[in-house]
């Protein structure tokens, strides 16, 4: 899903005098949409951005002076398409209508007519939830709203649909994390078995990942999910003991009042610098000048902690979550603090103060990457922690 949909802009949709509007599936898609009378002023407006004209048996849909016959088992497939072209930035609309057009949006064509090859899945709505931008481009789903999650009626609505039957999917809003609801929010959404009533909730995310196996084995693809959640909870940070230790590189515990080398274990071929604005640190290539990081080793209230010239590592969140230090000689406090989990190389792992935000290395050019904490799914799921060391001087 972009993440620079206008939400102002809508897709026309020109409804005929006697045309039932409830005679039609409703799609996840119909939120971004303005359903307006059929009439000659309707037609001449906006006249290059795309809109769709309702019949009884089809749609057309307009693009570009193109017009495409489609059966309304392919709606949302078209309709989201159509918005998406709508509202790309003037750049991009040429080669995304080129595309669409190239390949009849994916579509078969059966007698003159744009048809859905595989069936839908059906995604419920509670009634009056904002639904707008949540499904991806292109999604090929149909949609009922709800009032009561009463998943046996729910599986009986599906089974009564033109859809697959094996499952259905519900949306259950904005996740409660989420800092940005407007902007490439993540969303929490829930798949059940109409056959075991057997449910999953995930978030944006993994869904595609999710909703693709769903359609090769319900029950196969909630208990995978579901195991990998229970690993994710064991990757966790482990609870603190009073005998931890860092270890430096040679296994040794490090002392305090002493001087040592920080460095990454698993990017050799980068080396950590102090930023050259703010008190964060990057890193760089190996044979770009930099100075050499040298940290020391304090306890204080039985909390570990590493400092930078008498100054304490910490979260900073400054321009995002990249690992630096404090401005003052002071202890960070406890939304800033640092986890250290030493491994069996005689490294560390850092995570954020009793949090499941691993410290990782994000490259981005040869001479600067980012050392910063990530709270996406797919990094605490799939992503490896950087590992630190410590070298004694």
């Amino acid at each position: 899903m972009s993440c620079f949909r206008r939400s102002n802009a809508r897709l026309r949709i020109l409804v005929p005098k006697d045309f039932d509007i409830n005679s039609i599936q409703k799609c996840p898609i119909d939120s971004c949409c303005n359903f307006i009378p059929l009439d000659d002023d309707a037609l001449k407006e906006e006249p290059d951005l795309p809109f769709v004209v309702l019949q009884q048996e089809y749609f057309i849909a307009h693009l570009t002076g193109r017009q495409f016959k489609c059966d309304y088992n392919c709606r949302n497939i078209v309709l989201s398409k159509l918005y998406g072209y709508r509202t790309a930035f003037l750049p991009y609309r040429a080669e995304s209508a080129a595309k669409m057009i190239d390949n009849n949006f994916g579509l078969e064509i059966i007698h003159d007519t744009l048809h859905n090859n595989e069936i839908p899945r059906l995604i419920f709505a509670q009634e009056g939830l904002q639904f707008s931008n949540v499904v991806e481009n292109g999604t090929n789903c149909i949609m009922e709203n709800y009032t009561s999650l009463d998943l046996q009626n729910l599986a009986e609505i599906t089974k009564s649909k033109h859809c697959n039957h094996d499952f259905f999917i519900v949306y259950l809003g904005p996740s409660n994390d989420s800092k940005h609801p407007n902007m490439c929010a993540s969303h929490q959404y829930m798949c059940c078995s109409t056959k075991t009533l057997e449910t999953y909730e995930y978030r944006t995310a993994i869904q595609s990942r999710v909703e693709k196996m769903l359609y090769e084995d319900v029950e196969a693809c909630i208990k995978k999910w579901k195991a990998e959640d229970q690993a994710l909870e064991l990757k966790k940070p482990a609870k603190r003991t009073p005998n931890f230790r860092l270890v430096d590189i040679q296994g040794n515990p490090v002392e305090e009042d002493t001087d040592y080398l920080l460095q990454m274990y698993d990017q050799p071929e980068d080396v950590i610098k102090d930023g050259d604005y703010g008190s964060i640190f990057y890193a760089t290539y190996r044979l770009n000048r930099s100075e050499k990081i040298v940290v020391r080793f304090c306890i204080i209230d039985g909390i570990h902690y590493l400092t930078y010239n008498g100054k304490f590592l910490q979260a900073d969140d400054t321009n995002g979550d990249e690992i630096g230090y404090t401005e003052e000689e002071e202890v960070p406090e406890k939304n800033y603090r640092l986890e250290f989990h030493v491994t069996e190389n005689n490294t560390f792992k850092t995570a954020k103060w009793d949090k499941n935000i691993w410290l990782r290395f994000e490259k981005r050019t040869l001479n600067h990457s980012y050392l910063n904490f990530s709270e996406i799914e797919e990094v605490m799921r799939w992503g490896k922690p950087l590992e630190l060391m410590l070298k004694r001087v």
